[in-house]
């Protein structure tokens, strides 16, 4: 008799919700199934090793948003334990709420409303890739509303009360920022009120109901195939970042072929070294270089010391270049007018003396020292068979 295995189909990932008020956040979640072998009834002998292929683990940011009204805020960490319960109970692991809260400071900052973050794409894009989650999932405490319906009848007076509960939720692809998948749940509860008593209706159980409805409404989302998967080797590129400084320029002086140095007619534009590169609120190195970063919405700031802050919300691609003019603070420009404030006599064509180039020579030190560097390397220099005297003392 042959021996068969039955091996369960995989775990599909779900996306595990999570509940803030404006003012906070829950994270991102993961799910590695792991491989199950079961025997198949009635199948005797010894049992074959059947490994399943293991799923992609998919990692969901989760911002929840009550837009309910204030008086509800309250209400919004017991929601948020339910759901979370729920999820939990399926396999999954919620990010603690002080790591969430920490990328919210650094990428939003501390005076930026989440509920306003929220309804801007660039934000949440960014917040989750600071969090390295592939999708992001923005659920809201839309209306809490309740209605009476006074009924008199056979001597007797009775109120029926209805309250409703709406919760809408959408899951976006961090990649490109689409919408991948929304849904509103509606929960509605009936008591009734009388003269001597009153049947209510614990806003809790409405809360509860909820959490089911969500749960229930992504996990179908998930197996119709409304998420598609994201392919962990496609999430990040490589940006190249270089930076300039805006008006900042200095004429080249190349050594002709008698060993005089000459003021050319090239003028060279500076260039900034030891850029601090923020991406999405994260230092990722100094520019000029060559960065890793998530592909999809994101931000990316500049900072250096003299220079004044530059940003900018991108959507970055494989070997995407950015070229960036940063603008001096005006005490640092000033220095620089004085520093090089002899180079502004010189003219075109003129024959330096040795004290003026060994005047160069200590100013392309002090430069290089300060993080400028004069660029030489486009304006054919080397070409034509000459050396450039900047070039010659910045290595």
């Amino acid at each position: 008799m042959g021996r068969c295995l039955k091996v369960p189909t995989t775990l599909r990932a779900l996306f595990a919700l999570g509940l803030i008020s404006s003012a906070g956040i829950m994270g991102s979640t993961s799910l590695t199934a792991q491989t199950v072998i079961e025997p198949v009834a009635g199948a005797s002998g010894p049992q074959q090793n059947v490994v399943a292929d293991k799923p992609t683990v998919r990692n969901v940011a989760i911002f929840v948003l009550n837009r309910a009204g204030k008086p509800y805020d309250e209400k919004v960490a017991p929601l948020e334990d339910l759901i979370a319960a729920r999820v939990t109970d399926l396999g999954f692991s919620v990010i603690s709420r002080e790591t969430s809260a920490d990328s919210i400071s650094r990428v939003l900052g501390k005076d930026t409303p989440l509920d306003a973050a929220m309804d801007k794409d660039s934000s949440v894009l960014a917040l989750a890739s600071n969090l390295g989650a592939d999708y992001v999932f923005v659920a809201t405490l839309t209306t809490l509303s309740r209605s009476e319906d006074a009924t008199n009848a056979y001597g007797q007076s009775w109120i029926d009360v209805k309250d409703t509960l709406r919760v809408s939720y959408k899951i976006l692809d961090h990649i490109a920022g689409g919408t991948l998948a929304s849904d509103l749940v509606v929960v509605t509860k009936k008591s009734r009120k009388t003269k001597n008593s009153e049947l209510g209706v614990d806003l809790n159980d409405l809360l509860d109901e909820a959490s089911v409805m969500l749960a229930g409404s992504i996990q179908k989302k998930i197996d119709g195939g409304k998420i598609r998967e994201v392919a962990g080797d496609s999430r990040q590129v490589d940006l190249i970042v270089n930076c300039t400084i805006q008006g900042l320029q200095v004429p080249d002086i190349i050594k002709n072929d008698k060993g005089e140095y000459v003021v050319s007619d090239t003028i060279c534009k500076i260039g900034a070294t030891n850029v601090t590169v923020l991406y999405n609120g994260i230092v990722i190195g100094t520019a000029p270089g060559s960065f890793k970063v998530s592909k999809g919405m994101g931000k990316i700031r500049l900072t250096r010391q003299g220079a004044k802050e530059w940003e900018q919300n991108i959507s970055p691609r494989d070997k995407m270049a950015i070229n960036v003019d940063l603008e001096m603070t005006d005490e640092a420009l000033a220095r620089w007018m004085k520093t090089t404030e002899f180079l502004q006599a010189i003219k075109s064509g003129e024959k330096m003396t040795d004290a003026e180039v060994e005047a160069i020579r200590g100013l392309a030190q002090t430069l290089r020292q300060s993080g400028f560097k004069v660029d030489v390397k486009a304006d054919g220099v080397a070409a034509a068979g000459l050396m450039s005297l900047w070039a010659n003392n910045q290595k």
